[in-house]
């Protein structure tokens, strides 16, 4: 209600009362128009300071999420230019250290009050100043070619903790800010409290053209608002996000979104987000909503699916957007696709588990050596460590590695280092081996191999300077002492080779020559160099003496036995040379018959002593048959008188001699076989009937001393089991049965047995056939024989020791080639 001031009519008399309660409404009204002014304008000023404010305050929120964009570009351009190597990344890189500046200056023109918000853009800078400085070095790092070292600074999460400090100083400068416009609007709107009674009646008469001029400025501000908010929108729209209600469900979905998943607004509009995009997450989502209501943001990294069915990495940070009341009213979700970033990194780790891998098969170790940074330019690996006795986080320096390296070989290894590391020097390549100290003592052989990197340097001679050195180095102790070993097995072999009396010669499975001494080189007649490799009728002059060796090459390589026989190898024209070849099949790790290693010895001259020895033995058996001949007819015209049972037992056991004799003479006295002594003892009482005798045994080859003992013995045991025991009834029959026992020490033993005859009695008296039998057989075999009389017949057994009755291995005879030996 306006109040409306009463005029006085122009004829009343104007008393001094009167006057002075007109200048006193006039002066009320005056003052009440002038409170009234003054509160309105302080009401306007505040609405344009309020408005002024929020424009500060939107300013300044753009100018520090700028601020952070770009700071978060340069970091995406270094990761990039790290992971992949390539310069392209270095683009966005350089780009936003440029608008950094810029950045900043906008962020100090757009002040609000306050002293903090001053400070806390002062440590914005230092904060950013650090991660450029940060982010520089990597990058310089990776230019240089010093990957690793790069990562390995990104991996201290410095960078994150830098940008983790300039997003709270944001928040801090958005909350000010924030405080700053709720402040302001406050005092803009008390105002109206406070003087509206005492404005009401001034403010009646001028509020419609007041209200009317103001709602035409304020409709001017609230469309220059929406606009700036339209454009923010737009701007937010383009980068890759989303905001969403509490319960997941999309509210808004922007170009960038659409682009980088394939939905179309009105597909994601109203769907949760989750079920969308079907995200997997790092860790439960309960968790994540745990940590983003306790700190009002979350990033980490998520895999969504887009319309497509393509799956995407996408760093993702989350951060909760308050209601008017300042309750959790939204979640603002920003992406950023890190699928290329992912998978070159996944590359990258695959190629480092390759070669990682590659190193621990070939039991290699890396180093490197960055030859310009003389604090920790010696970069060794764990296995490299080990090898020099380090821990495998020892920090080794380059004098530590050159201390463990003995003095006699660390000037040779550092001279060959600098030789590849001499620009001047076109060979680049480093080869070493040297010796190294181990922690407990252990002195080890060790091998390496690297190559020197250098980079353009106009200013040098050359036009290149070194900076840095790498490779691989592995321990070769076992290999050198087992070449050593082989060395000295070598120089043995030779030595062997050399001074052995015969030939030592080694051939091939297809029997090519694979090495021949000196003597076996003289036989031949020809060179090292027209034997190697070459089969025996390709170097022998007689081609039958070539395939007869040959032959018994293959024999021996396809048994896989070991076997000594006699040989005929000679020079063409000369008499043929006869020796004594010992051969053994030469195996591979597998067991598998690859070859032969044989050794001859020359018996020539044996065998023409033994063939002598052989006529002279012919000779003196004929005269010894002679002379038993002579002596059976001495005793029969000395016994011709007297008992003729005496007589023919005389006679028997000469003829049993002179047949033990017989097949002693067969085998020029090197010895007999046990079933030809058995045959020759039994022959005159009807062997080999088969209803009389059953005779048994292995192949047993007997010593000449041991064949007479037992012919004799057999011939007394037939004698009287033809007289008094099974061979005198029909029914009777003999089991001659014999064998070897025994493994350390083997024996042998013989058992005479006869069934079905006469009940045997033991004699009152031992008789001279029994004492022939028990002690002589006995003596002469070394053992024991023991006749046992049982009423189902009489038993003989006899053991010795094997060495005391077997002959020693015969050798096998060679098949004789030509005339050698004819007389």
């Amino acid at each position: 209600m306006i109040p409306v001031l009463p005029l006085l009519p122009r004829s009343a008399p104007h008393s001094r009362g009167a006057q002075l309660a007109s200048m006193a409404a006039a002066c009320v009204a005056v003052a009440m128009l002038g409170a009234s002014a003054w509160i309105t304008y302080a009401n306007l000023a505040g609405v344009e300071a309020s408005d002024a404010l929020g424009s500060q305050v939107r300013r300044a929120q753009f100018a520090t999420e700028t601020l952070l964009s770009h700071l978060k570009d340069a970091e995406t351009g270094q990761r990039g230019f790290l992971l992949t190597g390539n310069p392209a990344y270095l683009e966005p890189y350089d780009a936003a250290r440029r608008r950094l500046d810029t950045d900043f200056t906008r962020l100090e023109q757009a002040p609000l009050l306050g002293n903090g918000r001053t400070a806390a853009i002062g440590r914005m800078r230092d904060l950013a100043t650090a991660k450029l400085a940060e982010l520089g070095q990597t990058v310089e790092l990776g230019r240089a070619g010093q990957t690793g070292a790069a990562l390995d600074i990104v991996r201290t999460n410095r960078g994150k903790d830098i940008m983790d400090a300039l997003r709270a100083e944001a928040d801090f400068l958005q909350t000010d800010a924030e405080n700053a416009l709720a402040h302001a609007e406050a005092l803009s709107t008390s105002g109206w409290v406070w003087a509206e009674p005492l404005c009401l009646a001034v403010l009646a008469t001028i509020l419609l053209a007041v209200i009317a001029m103001e709602q035409r400025r304020f409709r001017g501000v609230i469309a220059a608002n929406f606009a700036r908010l339209e454009r923010f929108t737009r701007a937010f729209g383009l980068a890759p996000g989303m905001l969403r209600a509490r319960d997941g469900r999309i509210t808004f979905w922007g170009e960038g979104a659409e682009h980088l998943y394939g939905y179309p607004a009105q597909a994601a509009l109203g769907r949760v987000s989750h079920d969308l995009l079907r995200t997997r997450f790092p860790i439960p989502l309960p968790r994540i909503e745990a940590v983003l209501n306790r700190d009002g943001q979350w990033q980490g990294e998520l895999v969504h699916r887009r319309h497509d069915g393509a799956e995407l990495v996408v760093a993702s940070h989350w951060a909760v957007h308050p209601g008017e009341a300042g309750e959790p009213e939204s979640v603002i979700e920003l992406f950023a696709d890190i699928t290329a970033l992912k998978q070159t990194a996944a590359d990258l780790e695959f190629r480092e588990l390759k070669l990682r891998l590659a190193l621990d098969a070939s039991d290699l170790g890396a180093w490197r050596w960055d030859v310009l940074d003389d604090r920790n330019g010696l970069v060794l690996d764990a296995r490299c460590k080990a090898l020099f006795g380090f821990g495998p986080d020892a920090s080794v320096s380059y004098a530590d590695w050159t201390a463990a390296i003995p003095p006699d070989d660390r000037a040779r290894v550092l001279a060959e280092m600098a030789r590849a590391l001499d620009p001047a020097d076109p060979d680049d390549g480093y080869l070493g081996e040297h010796r190294a100290v181990h922690a407990d003592g252990r002195v080890l052989r060790l091998a390496s191999a690297g190559r020197a990197a250098f980079e353009p340097d106009p200013a040098a001679a050359a036009g290149r300077r070194a900076v840095r050195i790498m490779g691989t180095i592995r321990d070769v102790t076992v290999v050198r002492e087992a070449e050593q070993e082989r060395q000295r097995a070598a120089a043995l072999l030779r030595t062997i080779m050399e001074t052995a009396p015969g030939l030592i010669y080694a051939k091939d499975r297809n029997g090519r020559m694979l090495l021949a001494n000196e003597s076996a080189l003289d036989l031949i007649g020809k060179p090292w160099a027209e034997v190697e490799g070459r089969l025996d009728v390709e170097y022998l002059d007689d081609p039958v003496q070539a395939e007869a060796l040959m032959a018994n090459d293959r024999r021996i390589m396809e048994t896989g036995q070991v076997e000594e026989l006699e040989e005929l190898v000679g020079t063409e024209g000369a008499q043929p040379r006869v020796w004594l070849s010992t051969k053994t099949p030469l195996r591979d790790a597998d067991g598998q018959v690859t070859g032969l290693v044989g050794v001859s010895v020359e018996i020539t001259e044996r065998k023409r002593a033994e063939e002598r020895l052989r006529l002279v033995i012919h000779e003196l058996n004929h005269r010894v048959k002679n002379t038993l001949v002579t002596v059976q007819a001495i005793a029969a015209q000395t016994l011709r008188g007297a008992n003729a049972c005496v007589r023919q037992a005389f006679e028997a056991r000469l003829i049993a001699l002179s047949s033990a004799h017989d097949v002693l003479t067969r085998e020029a006295w090197l010895g007999a076989e046990l079933a030809d002594v058995v045959a020759g003892a039994l022959t005159p009482h009807g062997w080999p009937d088969p209803a009389r005798f059953r005779v048994s045994g292995p192949p047993v080859r007997l010593q000449p001393r041991a064949a007479v003992a037992l012919a004799m013995g057999l011939h007394e045991l037939a004698t009287n089991a033809l007289k008094h025991g099974a061979l005198s009834v029909r029914e009777g029959e003999v089991q001659i049965r014999w064998g070897i026992g025994g493994n350390d020490a083997p024996r042998f033993h013989l058992t005479w047995t006869e069934r079905g005859g006469p009940v045997a009695a033991a004699p009152t008296r031992r008789g001279f056939g029994t004492k022939l039998v028990e002690r002589s057989l006995a003596q002469d075999l070394g053992g024991t024989a023991r006749i046992t009389f049982a009423p189902d017949g009489i038993t003989c057994t006899v053991e010795a020791p094997l060495a005391e009755v077997a002959a020693a291995a015969e050798v096998v005879p060679f098949l004789r080639v030509g005339n050698w030996g004819e007389r």
